[in-house]
């Protein structure tokens, strides 16, 4: 490996991505390999007596020589691989000429077929194509020339013959071998170099999920506070776009469930974003009719990724229901941003009253300002109520692969107003984990309930 390294070094491939670098290198090593056997074979051929052939073969290597050096002063790659595929192209063809023909050489011209071969790895299809087009007419020349040229073979004895075959497949392995090795090695090393790179990335996601729970309330305080309540929060991936929101502020209590664009990485993101604006409304600003707060936030959120500029590229933005809990009176007020409000009256016939959200979303739109609609409802003893996000009635299963449906899942919640709340969160994961039977989770899954 010293060697392709003094390589990259002296050519300037350090600078290069890994893939043409790897091209680059097995190039110039195939020249320096083809360049030394065609100094040997014009030597020979100058022994025996075949002064054409020896000067052909003698010109390609001065040449390839010439050229090597000329890549190395002036890092001209495109002239370099250019000069390499059509040298390789024509020195067969000349040798064959010099050795009597078509019929008395004919395999020295099959070894034209590398020009083209070699523009498919090195260069483009196109390159490649018309390449192969001058093999064909390299080949069709060849055939009408033997009839015209000289038979100089005889001059090459038996045993001189077994030499050149020897040192043919020489160079045919050499090139093979070259193309292996470095092939197999760089696939070691760029297997070492992806495994490494997974685990910095996933390193780094894996913090970023600390962070990111960080600055969500911790589960076991929000159930002292609301000891009637349940959090089912299911992530697709490590780091999630959906998330529960939940503050403490003038005696109420301020919880919300919030889905932002995407999911993972991006959807991350935007929850930092929206945890810290949600954070200024309520708890700095003091903001708690939760309308006015989804107004303000919807206008944080245009102006922290510059949404109102007339460049903008960043038009994210989050669906969320939020609500304002007084455990006293029993009233809350609720707020939503594409996400209904579920209400479940465990003594009445039709048990779950669904409040729909506004259709529009907060974030993600050019008007500066945006009016929210603010819901009072009185609640009694044992009713609950639910928030979600999209990612449990979305989630494909079941015997038809189809969505679980947001009507499905409010009908399983009516079955479910006589369990604790507790029991419910188990009941609703496995409902889905068995609606999903084995799928891959398509987005991010947050439920909230609370009963008062």
């Amino acid at each position: 490996m010293s060697q392709v390294l003094n390589w990259t070094k002296w050519f300037a491939l350090c600078d290069l991505d890994e893939e043409e670098r790897i091209r680059r290198t097995i190039l110039l090593r195939i020249a320096t390999i083809t360049l030394c056997f065609g100094f040997l074979w014009g030597i020979l051929y100058f022994i025996i007596g075949v002064n054409l052939a020896a000067t052909v073969v003698t010109a390609y290597s001065l040449l390839s020589a010439i050229n090597l050096f000329i890549f190395y002063f002036t890092k001209q790659y495109s002239f370099f691989r250019t000069s390499q595929l059509i040298l390789i192209l024509f020195l067969p063809f000349c040798v064959q000429c010099s050795l009597g023909g078509f019929t008395e050489a004919s395999s020295v011209v099959m070894a034209s077929i590398l020009s083209p071969l070699g523009a498919l790895m090195f260069h483009n299809l196109k390159t490649a194509k018309r390449l192969f087009y001058a093999f064909i007419a390299v080949l069709i020349t060849s055939g009408i020339l033997d009839y015209l040229l000289p038979d100089n073979s005889t001059l090459i004895t038996n045993e001189l013959s077994m030499i050149f075959f020897v040192m043919n497949i020489s160079v045919i392995c050499s090139i093979v071998y070259v193309l292996l090795e470095y092939f197999v090695v760089k696939r070691d090393e760029l297997k070492a170099v992806i495994v490494e790179k997974n685990k910095e990335i996933l390193d780094s996601i894996k913090y970023a999920r600390r962070i990111q729970t960080a600055i969500m309330h911790p589960k076991e305080e929000v159930y002292k506070e609301l000891p009637d309540s349940f959090i089912l929060y299911k992530p697709k991936d490590i780091v999630s776009g959906d998330f529960y929101y939940y503050a403490k502020t003038n005696g109420c209590y301020m919880v919300a469930a919030v889905d932002c664009t995407g999911h993972g990485v991006p959807g991350a993101f935007m929850s930092m974003i929206g945890n810290d604006l949600l954070n200024q409304i309520i708890l700095e600003s003091g903001e708690t009719t939760p309308s006015e707060i989804l107004n303000r936030l919807h206008a944080g959120i245009g102006k922290a990724l510059h949404q109102y500029d007339a460049d903008a590229i960043v038009m994210d933005g989050m669906d969320m229901a939020l609500c304002k809990i007084n455990l006293t009176t029993r009233n809350i007020e609720y707020a939503g941003a594409r996400r209904p409000l579920n209400i479940l009256h465990p003594n009445k016939e039709d048990a779950l009253e669904e409040i729909k959200a506004d259709k529009a979303g907060v974030g993600g739109e050019v008007e500066i300002e945006r009016s929210f609609t603010n819901h009072k409802i009185q609640l009694q003893p044992g009713e609950s109520f639910y928030i979600y996000s999209d990612g449990y009635h979305d989630q494909f299963g079941g015997p038809r692969d189809k969505k679980y449906s947001s009507r499905k899942m409010r009908e399983f919640l009516s079955t479910l107003k006589n369990d604790s709340m507790q029991e419910q969160c188990r009941k609703l994961e496995e409902e889905i984990e068995a609606w999903k039977d084995g799928r891959e989770q398509i987005d991010d899954i947050l439920v909230i309930g609370v009963r008062m």
